[in-house]
């Protein structure tokens, strides 16, 4: 076996056993134009059989850990991922969570690849940061009862060249009226179905986006319909196409849904719904563009009542008032008389206030009385019946949520901070009652968050309102409070 593995390594002495590239398409783009970034990590097959080792805890298809710091937001760019189907994909770490990518074996070497779409929404030179892998080999191995075992590890990492690509300005010159950014290229269509029923004739109008790019920063596709009242409505945006192996039988595939709206109308005095357009950028030509529908005639008219959106007093029916119908009920005057009187032969509020008052003062004394030789005899046991209490305290006065948790966690099953974290703390949850799953979801997510699984390279982040939720969870799962 070593013979074998000194030779495998002493084989690829000119080539790099592990190399990463990034892929750019198209290389120049305008602003808001969608590009492809295509990262490949490739493997020497006979470097990763021989010599590669386990690179973080979880055990994974192929031991690396890419790192792709531009997923943060890097220079404000829109960034989506293309999920990985109909592929051959295998299982690595990726800036410290567990993912897939597509694998693919070509020649002597494995090659993993993952696409995102992005968008730059400002012009200029664009410069993303290099993209690496970490990897570890061993170059001596010895087998025990749970297989090969290391007995050197040597860490590594191969890291691609800088990003480049040119992002040019949109030309101001000729943008159509109702441009929100959109760039690509686009087809629109629409239908409606009429519910003349009711008091309030309703037509609902469909309007899809076909196409391909990126659709715009607006928040609605289509804001306003000449003629009408918008009772509401409802959008629904794509997500990114998926990465598929390629089919013959995809090409000449009608464009794709990009967006698509559903608005409750009801007419004002219109008969038809007018032509609707949507403005756009077409990088291929080089021009602004607009694609429109055809009008839809439609057969309900506007009711004849007053108008149910209007808020002119004029429009608002009044009628006789009618107690307890559209009126007040009478109501009689209170007579004062009977209230707060001195009431003559009666007792006055000073004899009461002075027969009252040392009861109340007896009774708040007995009330703190027990509760301090409370916490005196049982320390342990009042820290855990203030623990959510706490916790909630530490969280809204800026005190790191997780740690936080721990102090909760501490208090509850009265036991130090430090005992925490540590193999026990599955057993002393089970002893409070706690279901296993809710043990395996909290012991598995404090993991995660005190110390990443994959060494990401940066902290995890948790919101207050996270750690408050599972310490509520947390509350209601334990059956009889902290253990006995």
């Amino acid at each position: 076996m070593i013979a074998l593995l000194l030779g495998a390594l002493l084989c690829f002495p000119a080539e790099d056993p592990v190399s990463v590239t990034v892929a750019v398409e198209p290389v120049q783009v305008v602003e808001n134009q969608v590009f492809t970034l295509t990262v490949r990590a490739r493997i020497l097959r006979t470097f990763e059989d021989a010599a590669m080792v386990p690179l973080v805890l979880r055990r994974l298809d192929v031991p690396i850990r890419l790192n792709v710091p531009w997923l943060a937001d890097e220079a404000g760019l829109r960034i989506e991922e293309r999920a990985v189907i109909g592929a051959e994909s295998a299982s690595v770490a990726r800036n410290g969570d567990e993912i897939r990518v597509r694998r693919r074996s070509v020649d002597d070497a494995t090659v993993l690849e993952l696409e995102y779409q992005v968008v730059a929404p400002t012009a200029g030179p664009l410069e993303l940061s290099p993209v690496s892998v970490d990897y570890a080999f061993a170059t001596r191995f010895r087998d025990d009862l749970f297989g090969r075992v290391p007995e050197d590890r040597h860490d590594a990492v191969a890291t691609s060249a800088p990003i480049l690509v040119e992002v040019r300005p949109l030309p101001r010159a000729g943008a159509p009226d109702g441009f929100a950014g959109a760039v690509g290229r686009f087809s629109m269509a629409a239908e409606a179905t009429e519910s003349p029923e009711g008091e309030v004739p309703r037509v609902r109008l469909t309007v899809t986006l076909f196409g391909e790019g990126y659709g715009g920063v607006a928040d609605e596709l289509i804001s306003d319909v000449p003629g009408f009242h918008v009772l509401g409505r409802l959008s629904e945006r794509s997500p990114p196409s998926d990465v598929d192996e390629p089919d013959d039988e995809d090409e000449g595939e009608e464009d794709e849904m990009m967006w698509r709206e559903v608005l409750d109308l009801t007419p004002r005095a219109a008969t038809e719904i007018p032509a609707l357009s949507f403005a756009f950028f077409d990088p291929s030509e080089g021009a602004y563009r607009t694609a429109t529908t055809e009008p839809i005639a439609i057969s309900v008219r506007a009711s004849s009542n007053a108008d149910p959106l209007s808020s002119e007093p004029g429009d608002v029916p009044t009628s006789r008032p009618r107690p307890g119908v559209n009126d007040l009920f009478p109501v009689r005057p209170i007579d004062t008389r009977s209230v707060g009187g001195s009431g003559r032969g009666g007792p006055g509020p000073g004899l009461a206030f002075a027969v009252v008052t040392p009861w109340l003062v007896f009774g708040v004394w007995l009330v703190g009385h027990r509760r301090r030789e409370r916490r005196r005899r049982d320390p342990l046991g009042e820290r855990a019946r203030s623990a959510r209490g706490e916790a909630l305290r530490r969280v809204r006065r800026g005190d790191d949520p997780v740690d936080a948790f721990v102090g909760y966690l501490a208090a509850r099953l009265r036991v130090g901070e430090a005992g925490v974290i540590g193999p026990e703390l599955v057993d002393r949850l089970h002893a409070t009652g706690v279901p296993a799953s809710t043990v395996e979801e909290v012991s598995s997510w404090l993991e995660r968050v005190r110390a990443p699984r994959f060494g990401a390279t940066r902290p995890t982040t948790v919101d207050a309102s996270e750690v408050i939720r599972r310490v509520s969870e947390l509350e209601l799962a334990m059956a009889d409070g902290s253990p006995r």
